[in-house]
Order: C-alpha cells, then sequence, then structure tokens
C-alpha cells in the first residue's frame, strides 16, 4: 500500500508548495503523469489538489488547494490504494497594511488635477486576495470634490465625489473598488484627491483645508492585520488674497484698474 511518511512543509497557506514524501506511492507499475480520480492527493475535508508539479514512487509534489483546511492529507494510488493519513496545517491567509511612500507636504489651489494625498502597500503571506472596498479616514471633506484609489500608475480602480464632493465626508469613506488585488509581492496604491473648481468652494474667505487621509481598512477574504499613516497633509488653499490694494474711483468713463497679490 502506498505510504506517506512526511509532508514538507506540514503547514502552509492556500496556494502554498507542499512535498508529500512516501513510499510505494504509484501502485500500478506507473506514476501517473497528471491527477485523475484514480491518482489523487486528498485534503480534508474532501478537498482534492489540482496543482500538478510532479509524482514519483516516493514523492509527490503539489499545492494546498482551495477549500483545504487543516486535518489529514491522503494519496489515492490507482482508484483501490489509499495510504495512511498525516495531517496538515492550513494557516490563514493575511494580507498585511503598510504605509507607502507618502507624498511630501504640498499646497494645490482650486480646480487642480488629481493629487496624491496618501501611498499605502498590501501583501499576503502567499495567494492573492481580491479586494472590493477600502476605506479611508479622511481629516476633512472641505474642498474635497473627489477622492480615489488608485493603483500605483494612477489608474482609478475607484472614487466618490464625482467632482462634486457628493458623498464626501469628514472621517470614514468607504470606497468601492474593481480590479484591485494584493499578492506575495508589495503593491503600492494611493488616495487621491481632487479639489473642488473655484466656483464650487465656499465662498472666501475660504480657507485652507489639510488633508490626510490613511487607509483604515479593506474588505477581502484574507486576516487582515498592519496600519497605514499619513503624517503629510495635502493642504487645499482657499484662502482670499492677501495683501490687497485699492484704488479711489473718479466718476467719469475713465478706466479704473484693481490689483492684489
Amino acid at each position: 500500500l502506498p505510504k506517506i511518511t512526511s509532508l514538507v512543509p506540514s503547514n502552509g497557506t492556500i496556494g502554498a508548495s507542499v512535498t508529500v514524501n512516501g513510499d510505494h506511492l504509484c501502485q500500478s507499475g506507473t506514476c501517473p503523469g497528471s491527477f485523475t480520480a484514480a491518482n489523487k492527493v486528498t485534503f480534508n475535508s474532501g478537498v482534492v489538489a489540482t496543482a500538478w508539479v510532479s509524482w514519483s514512487d516516493t514523492v509527490i509534489e503539489t499545492a494546498v488547494p482551495a477549500g483545504a483546511i487543516t486535518g489529514d492529507v491522503v494519496v489515492t494510488s490507482n482508484t483501490s490504494y489509499t495510504s495512511n493519513a498525516l495531517t496538515f496545517t492550513v494557516d490563514a491567509n493575511t494580507t498585511t497594511l503598510a504605509t507607502g511612500s507618502d507624498p511630501a507636504v504640498n499646497t494645490i489651489a482650486p480646480g487642480a488635477s488629481a493629487t496624491d494625498v496618501d501611498l499605502f502597500t498590501l501583501q499576503t503571506n502567499g495567494g492573492t486576495e481580491s479586494v472590493t472596498s477600502v476605506t479611508v479616514n479622511l481629516s476633512t471633506n472641505n474642498g474635497v470634490g473627489t477622492l480615489a484609489i488608485t493603483d500605483n500608475a494612477n489608474t482609478v480602480l475607484g472614487s466618490i465625489g464625482g467632482g462634486t464632493g457628493a458623498g464626501v465626508s469628514a472621517g470614514s469613506n468607504a470606497i468601492s473598488v474593481s480590479g484591485m488585488s494584493a499578492g506575495t509581492g508589495v503593491t503600492t496604491f494611493k488616495v487621491r484627491v481632487t479639489p473642488l473648481s473655484h466656483a464650487n468652494m465656499a465662498v472666501p474667505d475660504g480657507g485652507a483645508y489639510s488633508i490626510t487621509a490613511p487607509v483604515t481598512s479593506w474588505v477581502g477574504a484574507n486576516t487582515h492585520a498592519g496600519s497605514d499613516t499619513n503624517p503629510n497633509a495635502l493642504t487645499i488653499d482657499n484662502d482670499s488674497p492677501a495683501g490687497t490694494t485699492g484704488a479711489t474711483p473718479t466718476a467719469g468713463d475713465a478706466q479704473v484698474q484693481l490689483s492684489w497679490s
């Protein structure tokens, strides 16, 4: 009968490589060239491995299949021959949030284009996590027309506000995203702000609005860890002009020139 002598490693995340060491793993006289109903590696909960690497009489190389849970692993060879069972521990897939290379302190005017506020990274300990929503803690919504999540190339993955600030709040803002995922490599994403136009800003004196927007959470299937900080504020400067000078007009049809700085 086939016999499993060890699982290397004996624990791992979904998608992680695992080697089944043993004896007499090929009962038909010829080792299989792929997984079939007759020749398979079954994890606890009845989930069969699908990632084919190799199968010899002493070694089977595969990966932890989606849906596997901690428990027994067995080998079936040539339909009728089932091995002993060894325990494999399925670790939780974890995605870690961290602060990226945040932009420097910056000041922009009303009507400016989309500008970086916060850079953050996501990284898994195995496999890929699809992200469907990102929550941002916005210090103020004053002057904000659009709040967006983008990739590192500024491709918009999701946004709220639509240029008018509708739905953008001071505090927690959940932004639905599409096409966003985290993998085993460090992936950088951005929080970007587009200010309101001059016409849509508060009537002067409008003030200067200091904005920070760290990510506090996201929606995905993995366990989540880590945190994001955003110490460098982006300022939207909607102050009225300073140091204005005036002229005393004289009745008549002469041109009067006004200036400010």
